[in-house]
């Protein structure tokens, strides 16, 4: 009988760690493709009126190339190589990146004081966070995944960052507060696209389940697979979206340090309480990872306390 008894399903090998240093390469790479990116989707509005056809061109490149292909395939590709954890610190490498191309890319945008100040108090926050998250690299099974957006803790952290996206939505409408504008435009792309990132851990698990090992029993089981699967790229695709409306109004120097600073804290949030990575932090850590966050809040509101001048101008 025991030989009659189905084998239970192989698990994929989990990713080769002493490879660490071409996660950090890849990670690096992808944050200069994500500056040239959104250089080339604010250099499409830019030029609109006066050559239509050209700034499609600039748009399509920045948007599917360079952006979705280059951007997120070695960002993805990264994490097979490093822990998360040890990369999350080198996304802050595009703000960097995005401050010095910016004024050669792009005719009148330059990079102020201002801005100078605030990218520094930014960058250092990220690296900060990076630092004193929790670097351990605890691999889930697929199931214990899928729990976990039905717990307590989940649901109460989805319904906060529901209503901070929603005000960050609202705020990016008004006229009134053109810095309150601006920062919401900036920040609810970078909140998509954290907490994509929490949705696509169980998203690539059920896809190579399903695809490579022929493992469609959790689609049989449960509705919520179907939820993760749509989930995750309708995320990721409105991340693009509001980050497009965001660089057509704002120099690409204002928006993308927000962008960027938004999605390091909430990627390094979200992963520590839908997760439970900050169960083993330490207090001095804890402290520290308060303390990048409260510098990242800080470069923001510095860089947003300033006139900017909007739609191209």
């Amino acid at each position: 009988l025991s030989i009659m008894a189905p084998a239970p399903p192989i698990s994929p090998p989990p990713p080769d760690r002493s490879l660490w240093w071409l996660g950090m390469i890849l990670m690096v790479g992808s944050t200069v493709a994500g500056a040239i990116g959104g250089l080339f989707i604010r250099k499409s509005h830019l030029i609109a009126s006066r050559h239509a056809r050209l700034s499609w061109a600039y748009w399509l490149v920045g948007i599917f190339v360079v952006q979705l292909f280059l951007n997120v395939g070695m960002s993805m590709a990264a994490l097979a190589f490093a822990a998360q954890s040890l990369l999350s610190p080198l996304i802050a490498c595009q703000i960097v990146f995005n401050a010095f191309l910016a004024p050669c890319f792009l005719a009148g945008e330059t990079l102020t004081v201002r801005d100078g100040v605030g990218t520094a108090f930014i960058v250092a926050g990220c690296v900060a966070a990076g630092l004193f998250a929790p670097h351990s690299d605890p691999h889930y099974s697929l199931q214990v995944l899928l729990d976990d957006y039905t717990r307590p803790a989940f649901l109460a952290y989805a319904a906060t960052c529901a209503a901070l996206m929603a005000g960050a939505y609202l705020g990016s409408l008004q006229r009134r507060w053109q810095s309150l504008q601006r920062v919401g435009a900036a920040a609810l792309p970078g909140a998509l696209v954290g907490n994509a990132n929490i949705f696509a851990k169980a998203a690539s698990g059920l896809l190579v389940g399903a695809v490579a090992h022929g493992d469609w029993s959790p689609f049989a089981k449960s509705p919520l697979p179907y939820v993760v699967m749509v989930v995750a790229p309708l995320m990721a695709g409105l991340s693009l979206l509001f980050l497009n409306r965001a660089l057509a109004a704002w120099p690409a120097t204002s928006i993308v340090p927000t962008y960027i600073s938004t999605l390091v804290v909430v990627s390094t949030v979200s992963g520590g309480l839908c997760f439970g990575e900050f169960a083993s932090l330490s207090a001095s850590h804890a402290l520290g990872l308060a303390c990048g966050v409260l510098l990242v809040v800080a470069g923001v509101t510095v860089q947003a306390s300033g006139a900017r001048p909007k739609a191209g101008g």
